[in-house]
């Protein structure tokens, strides 16, 4: 049980979403020989490419806070690659229409070309039926003199000329119409299959987008528990609670321009999604559909994110003075461990709840009076980022920030620290990695 809590915290710090699209291979048997790993890493960056989305390091979203600037920028340059991908497609698609209109043109002339000829040519048939050519050799005979033959033997001869070359020109026309027509059929093919490149291009974009989308709402996510978890810090250590608040500072100061930077390409995505569906309604086509970005989760929201503790809530006493207030579901649970320090010669207490009451005069100082300002505004959009009320695990008294010896700080390594990893998940607490004072009912 213990093993399930911990993969689940890691699954939320690592954004599970992301790389479970990012990350898939296939099975393998023992019979199977081992895969090259170099050639694995360069399948999977293919499959990537694809589907425009990034490797992420998960090492290096596990411990985010100082890593978060790098991933930004590699989400912000892919998806800036995939626009300019998108951008020259869709140029070539352009010009490939534009290439397949002026054939079409082509062949209509054509066409206009062989009607015309056709006329000629029916009336040159009206005029042999009407006019044979016996009667006109018949006709010399009947000439005044010599001279008035050659001129009717002369004009016989031109128009036997040109009525050849009409069917000369007809003849070539139609030579022309099947030509023009065939490359009316190749450069229509090639347009379509320029088109089908800028339809994919558009997907990659998309994937890009909901990438970067999923980071940002996992990092909003953490940037409100931490901020949460500052409020609370100020009851006992003051000193780290604004160091924390420093951190986050900056996590709020690049998920603002990450957001900004994300509005002007989902511009252009609309813009272009929006293209696509023109162009595929005037050709009869089905158009493409394209998945919605990603976005933010629903819940709770107004003054019903508020859960109240569980069971009511419960003060339990620590083993050297002081007490703990948290929910009444687990305080036996959390005495039990307590009394369990103790008798291991180490001597823990610290802060459980947390009134939520404080959390919202905060939000309406930072972020402003409206129902959505106070519960449901991002943390990152507050001056200063301020977490949202009824996020944190303390406000249902089911987190408990532990100090140690008479007030001192939890810290890896020390011997409150080795007694909490090696008992608390057996009372039903579990450790938020990156903060090793802090542990919950979900390890959040």
């Amino acid at each position: 049980m213990a093993q399930l809590r911990r993969r689940t915290i890691l699954t939320r710090t690592v954004v599970a979403a992301v790389v479970a699209t990012a990350l898939i291979s296939p099975a393998t048997s023992d019979a199977q020989p081992h895969p090259d790993p170099a050639k694995t890493k360069r399948q999977l960056d293919q499959v990537r490419a694809q589907r425009g989305q990034v490797a992420l390091d998960a090492k290096g979203l596990a411990t985010r806070d100082t890593q978060v600037k790098a991933t930004v920028k590699k989400l912000s340059a892919n998806v800036d690659h995939q626009q300019a991908t998108l951008d020259e497609a869709e140029r070539e698609a352009d010009e490939a229409d534009a290439e397949v209109a002026a054939a079409a043109k082509a062949v209509e002339q054509g066409q206009a070309r062989i009607d015309a000829l056709n006329l000629i040519t029916d009336g040159m048939v009206v005029d042999a039926f009407t006019h044979p050519a016996s009667d006109n050799a018949l006709d010399s005979f009947k000439a005044d003199s010599l001279t008035d033959v050659a001129i009717k033997q002369a004009l016989f001869n031109m128009q036997s000329e040109n009525d050849a070359d009409a069917l000369d020109q007809l003849k070539q026309a139609h030579e022309d119409l099947a030509v023009d027509k065939a490359e009316k059929e190749d450069l229509a093919a090639a347009a379509e299959a320029k088109r089908r490149s800028a339809e994919k291009a558009l997907t990659r974009l998309q994937n890009a987008l909901g990438q970067q989308q999923t980071f940002a709402d996992a990092l909003e996510e953490s940037l409100n528990d931490k901020l949460a978890e500052a409020e609370v810090l100020k009851a006992t250590d003051k000193k780290l609670a604004a160091k924390l608040e420093r951190e986050q500072a900056q996590v709020a100061a690049q998920l603002r321009a990450l957001a900004r930077a994300a509005e002007a390409q989902r511009r252009a995505e609309a813009a272009a999604a929006a293209r696509a569906a023109r162009l595929a309604a005037a050709q009869g086509r089905r158009a493409p559909v394209f998945s919605a970005g990603g976005g933010g989760g629903g819940g709770p929201v107004g003054a019903a994110a508020i859960r109240p503790a569980p069971g009511g809530l419960a003060r339990v006493s620590c083993p050297h003075g002081g007490s703990i207030t948290v929910a009444g579901s687990i305080a036996g649970r959390v005495q039990g461990l307590l009394n369990a320090s103790a008798a291991a010669g180490v001597s823990l207490c610290g802060f459980g709840w947390r009134s939520p009451q404080r959390q919202i005069e905060l939000r309406r100082a930072h972020c402003g009076g409206s129902s959505y300002e106070i519960y449901q505004a991002p943390a990152s959009s507050c001056n200063p980022p301020t977490a949202r009320p009824g996020s944190s695990m303390h406000e249902q008294g089911l987190a408990i920030d532990f100090t140690c010896n008479g007030g001192g700080s939890i810290i890896r390594g020390n011997s409150c620290w080795n007694f909490l990893a090696s008992r608390a998940n057996g009372f039903g607490l579990y450790n938020l990695p990156s903060e090793p004072w802090h542990w919950s009912t979900n390890g959040r």
